[in-house]
């Protein structure tokens, strides 16, 4: 009986320790799966972008070198959605400032833009511009969309260890994930629109909190999918384009510590 007893557990402890193992950070599909409950836990959340964009345009033989820089922070309350977030860029130099501040009301939204923080004009929201804004939704995407991910290790940024997560994007989803970078509020400056197509190879990196896997910083190299899309841009003008680089990176903070959203003043 005593030997069988021993067996027993014995047995017991090899299949706990094999769903462990089945579990741990290197199984890429149930580590992700468990990002995507946690972020689906979260009440409220703080991102916090950061873009680096460089390319040369060559017309009629002179070289430009073009710089943009774009840094966007928002709080967000997921039900009902209320965010306020800051965008600022600078554009060869060029620096400026947008405010936004959105309020579900209902079944609606209601939207308001500033250029100093104190001035406030409503504005329509377009659809693409609320899915930025929707933290959760954005972070969800990027973790459905991580397909053949592989493991690379833990790691420790900011002193918080860290599971990391390497892939690429590709295909019909590029559109999307230009969108929840944030990175179509410059494009369309450049004249990309909703139904702008984007092609080519798009590399990611995923951290997860190496305890509660809930998904803590995004990288995107953009640099192919931006670069395609401005080459064709520059060539309607009659002019090349070379060496671009778009670089983005996306970090989630405060989990669930942001109570409210406060309207700014100047809003009625």
């Amino acid at each position: 009986m005593k030997k069988l007893l021993s067996l027993t557990l014995c047995a017991a402890l090899i299949l706990s320790l094999a769903a462990c193992g089945g579990a741990g950070p290197s199984d890429v599909a149930a580590s992700l799966a468990k990002a995507q409950e946690a972020a689906a836990g979260l009440r409220s959340v703080q991102s916090d972008m950061d873009m680096d964009m460089s390319y040369t345009i060559i017309t009629q033989g002179e070289a430009l070198d073009v710089t943009t820089t774009m840094s966007m922070s928002t709080q967000s309350i997921m039900e009902p959605l209320t965010a306020y977030s800051v965008i600022s860029m600078d554009v060869m130099g060029v620096e400026m400032d947008v405010y936004s501040y959105v309020v579900q009301q209902g079944d609606s939204y209601a939207a308001y833009a500033s250029l100093d923080g104190a001035e406030w004009v409503a504005q329509e929201l377009p659809e693409e511009q609320l899915a930025q804004l929707d933290t959760m939704q954005g972070a969800k995407f990027y973790l459905s969309a991580a397909e053949g991910f592989a493991y690379g290790g833990q790691e420790e940024l900011d002193g918080q260890k860290l599971h990391r997560y390497d892939g690429e994007l590709s295909g019909d989803i590029l559109s999307q994930a230009v969108e929840y970078s944030g990175m179509d509020t410059l494009l369309s400056s450049y004249g990309a629109s909703a139904d702008t197509v984007f092609e080519g190879s798009m590399p990611m990196s995923i951290w997860l909190d190496a305890e509660t896997f809930a998904p803590v910083r995004y990288e995107l190299d953009m640099s192919q999918v931006v670069s395609g899309f401005l080459q064709s841009m520059f060539a309607e003008q009659g002019a090349e384009m070379e060496d671009a680089s778009v670089l983005v990176s996306i970090r989630l903070s405060n989990f669930n510590s942001i109570d409210s959203i406060e309207a700014p003043a100047g809003i009625e």
